[in-house]
């Protein structure tokens, strides 16, 4: 099947090269629309299921925005509220301070809405300070 093709496309090359550009002048027009589904978010739905979830996140994390990282957090002995575990997080995340573009860190020590419930896990909110289109770079 592929050599039949093969020789066709070679055998009729003028037309297969009269047709590609033809194709290409009648999408002419429509292509200054297309940069913009080609940025960040570009494709984005509010229907999907990221999109539900980016929201919930917003809804319920008071500082989330969408340049921000959540760092999750757990031990299978230590609880969020022991020391030990505390000082592990903070020495894990210790070099974010020093990026430029890290705005800060909210830390779940200091506000006991960052951990679950149960106590299995917490979570550090780690704000960056670009637009989402450069953020997703550093």
């Amino acid at each position: 099947m592929f050599r039949w093709l093969g020789k066709q496309s070679y055998r009729y090359r003028w037309w297969v090269v009269a047709c590609w550009l033809s194709l290409f002048l009648v999408a002419l027009p429509a292509l200054p629309r297309v940069s913009g589904a080609l940025e960040v978010g570009g494709f984005s739905s509010p229907h999907t299921e990221a999109a539900r979830a980016r929201d919930l996140l917003a809804r319920e994390i008071p500082e989330y925005s969408p340049t921000s990282l959540i760092v999750l957090f757990s031990h299978p002995t230590l609880r969020p509220e022991d020391p030990e575990f505390i000082a592990q997080a903070h020495r894990a995340l210790s070099q974010l301070s020093t990026i430029p573009e890290v705005d800060g860190i909210s830390w779940f020590d200091q506000n006991p809405g960052q951990i679950a419930p149960d106590g299995s896990l917490a979570y550090a909110l780690v704000r960056i300070d670009l637009p989402p289109e450069e953020s997703q770079r550093l």
